[in-house]
């Protein structure tokens, strides 16, 4: 299993990138910064939609 992680295609993102954008997601949602990572993430890969549960991708929505 390890090796087959290993050949995904992976790519590394610096949280300094997310931030702002995870920043404003939790004050405009009143979730943490930290669970916002990942929805910043998924905005910016333009994979909210297909990845966030429903309530979070209004969050998404209603604050981008």
């Amino acid at each position: 299993m390890f090796t087959t992680c290993c050949a995904l295609p992976l790519q590394l993102t610096d949280s300094s990138e997310l931030a702002p954008i995870a920043f404003e997601l939790a004050t405009g949602s009143g979730r943490t910064v930290y669970n916002c990572l990942y929805l910043a993430l998924a905005a910016k890969a333009g994979w909210a939609p297909a990845l966030a549960k429903r309530r979070a991708v209004h969050v998404v929505l209603r604050v981008l």
